[in-house]
């Protein structure tokens, strides 16, 4: 059955003592409605998904620069030099909004935290603004009847 399938039960379950059906099995007094998204919903599920998947990578680069200039990362080292390459730009907006706190070899980067704030909330927006310009509809529906629920 298809995971986007919802299978809803119009009314509470009856048992029937007169058919000639598999034990445990229920029946219901009301035929199954079984409803699937249409392909738009399905296109702005999967864009809101990518969206966060976005945002989980950038967020990932930009803790691991938060947590390198903290604990004093060796830049001579090619995976620190990678997260702060690729993490630069990201951070590049919100830098002066203010000053770093420097304590010995240790650097708080204040524009990093701020800048994974903005992100998330600029990831939560858009996905939001999807939700609403497209709501997720069910068009294809689908009535089965009580001999052929049993085949699902």
């Amino acid at each position: 059955m298809d995971r986007y399938n919802v299978i809803r039960q119009r009314e509470e379950y009856i048992p029937d003592p007169n058919e000639d059906i598999v034990e445990n099995v229920p029946t219901f007094k009301k035929d199954l409605i079984i409803e699937t998204p249409s392909t738009k919903s399905i296109y702005m599920y999967r864009f809101s998904h990518m969206v966060w998947l976005l945002l989980g990578a950038i967020e990932t680069f930009l803790l691991f620069r938060f947590m390198f200039k903290m604990f004093e990362a060796n830049t001579v080292s090619g995976f620190t030099d990678f997260i702060y390459m690729v993490s630069a730009p990201l951070v590049h907006p919100f830098s002066n909004i203010l000053p770093h706190t420097i304590r010995g070899l240790s650097i708080i980067e204040w524009s990093t935290i701020i800048a994974m704030f903005v992100y998330l909330v600029l990831s939560y927006g858009i996905s939001e603004i999807v939700h609403v310009l497209m709501p997720l509809e069910t068009t294809k529906r689908k009535y089965i009847s009580k001999r052929t629920r049993y085949a699902l």
